[in-house]
């Protein structure tokens, strides 16, 4: 992930209109953007028909959802945790 924040931060940095004023300042402002993304993480809800008011039916479609997120927020270049 650390390779892709970096990639990331130098795409945005190369739109920058005042970059060239703030060249020694990039490393600094790279490193806090690959560190705020590596300390990113989404928490997610484990389903459990149980503990939840929905039919069996039901809640597997909203796992469904959750799991589908789960790789689309991972695709992100972020963390995801799941708990009950």
């Amino acid at each position: 992930m650390t390779d892709r924040a970096r990639s990331e931060f130098n795409t945005w940095w190369e739109r920058q209109p005042f970059k060239d004023q703030f060249a020694d300042v990039k490393d600094q402002m790279g490193n806090v953007w690959v560190a705020s993304r590596e300390e990113c993480v989404v928490v997610l809800p484990e389903i459990n028909p149980r503990d939840w008011a929905c039919t069996l039916d039901e809640c597997l479609a909203i796992q469904q959802g959750i799991d589908m997120s789960q790789r689309r927020i991972r695709a992100a270049g972020l963390r995801v945790e799941v708990k009950p």
